[in-house]
């Protein structure tokens, strides 16, 4: 069994946790901003103090691999705030789902046009399936449940085309880089940084008792988050570093989606569905394929 897929694998299962976890924290009340911006941070704190132990490579090429960790940073915020825009006008049940579709395509196309990527065709169908795979969480009552259709799939896709320029400077800087943990620490700082900009734009009044009620409780959580947040970050790049191809990288991690989804069924007694059911065989499915 390839490595890449393991670590691929396990970049799924990690992001899957890290994304739960955040479900906690929001259904205790704290901001969504104040949750990203701060997982980030422990994450970047986390690279940085692993990377002081494990330099290797030149002044000039940590130095690039900071350069490149900014640019992923830069290109996270123009798709978070893309993402807000576009959550502004339809809701989460539209949008992740055709999220999680266009981001594979886009992979697809930016694997083939900058790292020469060819699949076979068991592989195309692998492929195939993992990109359809959030179509069936999709009900076509939700159409009209929405403010404004099209503006919010426009945004939509911005936000993915974002999302996949991200993991493409990614998977160039895990490739080339021999510290993969500087880029790491680099471009969730920035990240960071910027979800503290976008807090502080989206802030109003009855955003301010909960900084009062920040506690032991919420810091524990939130560096608990921050290990599975940094788990899955890791795993991708070393997916990447290890010669795993781009999109399939890419929509194998898109699978974590279903990991809340199987954890609120169990913990929160959510609505289980045939839908769900078979978009978990079709991901199951699609890796047996990829592999």
């Amino acid at each position: 069994m390839s490595s890449w897929f393991l670590y691929a694998i396990a970049s799924s299962f990690f992001s899957g946790g890290y994304s739960f976890l955040q479900k906690i924290l929001v259904e205790k009340g704290y901001p969504s901003y104040l949750i990203n911006s701060g997982t980030q941070f422990f994450v970047s704190a986390m690279a940085g103090t692993v990377a002081l132990f494990f330099v290797n490579g030149n002044i000039s090429h940590l130095f690039f691999g900071a350069i490149l960790g900014a640019l992923v940073g830069v290109t996270f915020m123009l798709g978070s705030v893309s993402r807000l825009e576009s959550l502004n006008f339809i809701d989460t049940a539209i949008f992740f789902p055709l999220y999680k579709t266009v981001g594979p395509l886009l992979t697809l196309l930016f694997g083939f046009l900058f790292f020469h990527e060819w699949f076979t065709l068991k592989e195309l169908f692998g492929l195939a399936l993992g990109i359809t795979v959030p179509l069936f969480l999709i009900h076509k009552s939700e159409k009209n449940r929405q403010k404004n259709l099209w503006l919010g799939l426009f945004f939509m896709v911005v936000a993915a085309f974002f999302a996949s320029v991200s993991t493409t400077i990614s998977k160039y800087g895990a490739e080339i880089l021999g510290n993969i943990f500087v880029f790491i620490a680099i471009s969730e700082l920035v990240g960071s940084i910027s979800g503290i900009i976008l807090y502080k734009m989206q802030t109003n009044k009855k955003h301010k008792s909960v900084f009062g009620n920040i506690n032991k409780q919420f810091v524990l959580l939130l560096f608990v988050t921050s290990v599975f947040g940094f788990g899955g970050y890791l795993n991708l790049l070393l997916a990447y570093k290890h010669g795993g191809p781009l999109a399939a990288v890419y929509t194998i991690n898109s699978f974590y989606i279903l990991v809340p989804i199987v954890l609120s069924i169990i913990f929160y007694k959510e609505h289980w569905s045939p839908r769900k059911a078979v978009a978990i065989l079709l991901s199951i499915t699609s890796a047996v394929f990829l592999h």
